[in-house]
């Protein structure tokens, strides 16, 4: 089920919105909010749901016992051993389990690569008591949220937990609703008018690339680049829409990269949440720019091979 989908538009989202505004209590929008994720995730795949599960209740019980351990090797052996693990199951499912036993191709678990990195994030942010209190359904809530399964964006647990509370205990929001619905129509334009019709024809020339001309092969170059600048775009403000519509502001995800002036530019405009997570636990840790000369290159070779 995509965001542009009959089902999504017409019986998903209205359903959940009339479900959410509904109820005035806070544990039971909590709780319409994971159902809805999680029915989400089921129309995709019993498959995907299984492993999504099975993540979050591993994490989560790592996490508590890193939480209540006072033993500093415990928890140290704990966090480096959730890091590892969740490493093995991102890494298994995304390159060593592509096909079956009969060759056939295997699609990738649908976002696995976004909860299993928030996930790290929060295990860390367990280990260095930048959480001090996890609640399950908080939890939940934090990994199934649906609107940003397919595209991100990635968010920090420690920043969204209290968002999620405030929207699960305010009334409905018109001005939130009504810009909500605003932005999660202007991203379907993108995705359905601008980026899926640029792909029909992209789709023919890369399908049978030998009956185009080599002018044509520039055309197709170009309308690939604004097909998945488009597509990532509308899918982000789609993102936010649905977000902002129970009133929770995602992260900016997208900002008009093709706009940049430099590299470095580019990647602060293009997939910003993960840019950001890079440079916090990975580029910062090593050094950063403090380092100068041969171990400032390192370090920017490590992070970016990362």
């Amino acid at each position: 089920m995509l965001f542009n989908s009959h089902i999504f538009i017409l019986l998903f989202l209205p359903f959940f919105l009339f479900s959410f505004f509904s109820s005035s209590s806070q544990k039971i929008r909590s709780l319409i909010i994971v159902g809805f994720s999680f029915s989400f995730y089921l129309f995709w795949s019993l498959r995907d749901f299984a492993l999504l599960l099975a993540s979050i209740i591993f994490n989560y019980g790592v996490g508590w016992w890193i939480n209540k351990s006072s033993n500093l090797f415990s928890r140290r052996a704990s966090f480096i051993f959730s890091i590892c693990a969740n490493l093995l199951y991102l890494s298994y499912f995304k390159y060593g389990f592509s096909r079956d036993v009969n060759g056939t191709l295997l699609i990738m678990p649908l976002a696995i690569s976004f909860y299993t990195f928030e996930q790290i994030i929060f295990q860390y942010e367990i280990f260095s008591k930048k959480v001090k209190k996890i609640n399950f359904l908080d939890y939940l809530i934090f990994i199934s949220f649906f609107p940003r399964l397919i595209s991100g964006p990635i968010y920090y647990f420690s920043q969204y937990r209290d968002k999620f509370h405030i929207a699960t205990k305010n009334l409905i929001n018109y001005e939130n609703l009504c810009l909500g619905l605003g932005v999660f129509t202007f991203g379907l334009f993108k995705k359905v008018i601008i980026a899926d019709k640029l792909a029909i024809y992209v789709d023919s020339f890369y399908q049978n690339d030998s009956h185009y001309s080599s002018l044509d092969g520039w055309f197709c170059t170009l309308a690939y680049t604004f097909q998945i600048y488009f597509d990532f775009s509308g899918y982000s403000e789609m993102a936010l829409g649905i977000g902002l519509m129970i009133g929770i502001l995602l992260p900016i995800n997208f900002n008009s990269p093709y706009q940049a002036t430099s590299i470095t530019d580019f990647w602060s405009r293009w997939h910003i949440s993960l840019s950001k997570m890079i440079r916090d636990y990975i580029y910062i840790p090593l050094g950063g720019n403090q380092k100068s000369g041969l171990r400032k290159f390192v370090n920017l070779l490590v992070t970016m091979s990362i």
